[in-house]
């Protein structure tokens, strides 16, 4: 299993939500990917599926949402209507070297509106849009619902779910009272208690966590520790427990040392 899990909240921000594990062919595992990026201030992309092919998909991002000036923000509208036909272009030209089963790429962008806002003067409009090879259509998250991609995630965005109920909405606004994000970070625990109370050999028990506003983006990352028996989450932590692969560079050099040779990492999936 691996997986990308966001929503746009109802606190005016959007939360993402990934592992970090890179799964090979043969059934090897590795916590070492880092699947969520920050392609502009205020601006986070996810992804799945083939991890070759995803960090040039991130790469052509960041050249697509060139930086603004300070104060200004990007429209999802905009890249919901122009990015599917460039994201296309790029995939089929990053596929090469690929099997053809293996190609596959779903992407999530976590943003917010920079002028609208969700009917709450100040709480800024948050959006999550997905986008899925070949044809990369823009798909809109609803409005306090998980959105997901990769595969596993039934029972992880069931819990996120369970957040926004109209009977715990009162109960987890008060995480946002005194401390902005709480009730992101409770996601987050509640991801990790998932992980810890239901363990599987295909799921990392290392998660990543990005929030965004209108005016800033924020990733911290569970601080869990291995005591023999399996992992237990402790904290969220500014710094990821383990190296993290940030770069198709990074991670191909880093499969290489483990033995991985390059066709192999090319298929490495996310």
């Amino acid at each position: 299993m691996t997986w990308v899990l966001s929503s746009p909240t109802l606190f005016g921000y959007s939360v993402m939500i990934s592992d970090v594990r890179v799964s090979l062919q043969d059934k090897r595992y590795f916590d070492c990917l880092q699947k969520m990026h920050s392609v502009q201030d205020t601006v986070v992309v996810g992804f799945a599926g083939n991890v070759m092919i995803a960090f040039a998909l991130v790469e052509e991002l960041r050249d697509f949402l060139a930086p603004l000036p300070t104060g200004c923000g990007w429209d999802p509208d905009f890249v919901a209507a122009e990015w599917p036909a460039r994201a296309t272009d790029a995939w089929q030209v990053a596929q090469k070297g690929v099997d053809q089963a293996c190609r596959r790429v779903s992407l999530q962008i976590a943003m917010v509106h920079p002028e609208k806002d969700d009917g709450i003067p100040g709480h800024a409009l948050p959006c999550i849009l997905t986008f899925r090879s070949p044809s990369f259509s823009a798909e809109y998250g609803t409005l306090g619902k998980c959105v997901s991609i990769g595969s596993g995630t039934t029972r992880y965005a069931a819990r996120i779910d369970d957040l926004n109920t109209p009977e715990s909405i009162g109960k987890w606004m008060n995480m946002e009272v005194g401390h902005q994000g709480g009730f992101g970070a409770q996601m987050a625990h509640l991801i990790q208690m998932e992980i810890t109370d239901h363990p599987d050999p295909t799921v990392s028990p290392i998660i990543q966590t990005a929030m965004v506003w209108r005016d800033r983006a924020v990733f911290q990352y569970n601080l869990s520790e291995d005591k023999g028996s399996g992992w237990t989450f402790m904290e969220l932590s500014d710094e990821p427990p383990v190296k993290l692969c940030t770069s198709w560079s990074e991670l191909s050099k880093e499969l290489r040392r483990k033995g991985i040779s390059t066709r192999q990492a090319k298929h490495a999936i996310a």
